[in-house]
């Protein structure tokens, strides 16, 4: 009698229970999927900002301490109506103080662009930094990310 009994009281899931759950399973990763890429470039975002807020800093340094100097800034770059406008662009072998200020958080080939317009006396008020696959504008204190595009590949 108990034989039977065991016989005929199987548990498990049937295949049905088991094709609904594996449904459900998919339902919720579709909709959990795109949320974290998301965040990934929301990060990588935050990060090209912090990078570009680094130079800002450094290039600020670099004008602080030349305060005085003709040019104020190291002698690759100009001045030109009443403001700093120059280029800066980070390298792996660079000694220069503007290399050491940012450090090695900032990729290397990071570019920094300085215009006339973004210099308020001795104070920069904006930048455009291209580095990290983001082109960050900075003016007047807000930062603006946007995700550069890759170059489309050469025609016939």
């Amino acid at each position: 009698m108990k034989l039977k009994q065991i016989l005929n009281n199987r548990k498990g899931f049937t295949l049905m229970e088991i094709i609904v759950v594996l449904i459900i399973i998919a339902v919720l990763a579709a909709a959990l999927i795109p949320s974290f890429v998301g965040f990934i470039r929301d990060s990588r975002s935050a990060t090209a900002i912090n990078e570009a807020r680094m130079g800002m800093n450094a290039i600020q340094v670099l004008i602080t301490e030349g305060q005085g100097q003709t040019p104020p800034i190291p002698p690759t770059n100009t001045i030109a109506n009443g403001g700093v406008v120059g280029t800066f662009t980070t390298s792996a072998a660079g000694t220069d103080r503007f290399n050491v200020l940012v450090g090695p958080d900032v990729p290397v080939g990071a570019t920094y662009v300085v215009a006339a317009g973004d210099i308020d006396g001795m104070r920069i008020s904006g930048l455009v930094y291209t580095g990290s696959g983001f082109v960050v504008t900075i003016a007047n204190g807000r930062a603006t990310a946007v995700a550069q595009t890759p170059a489309p590949p050469p025609g016939p």
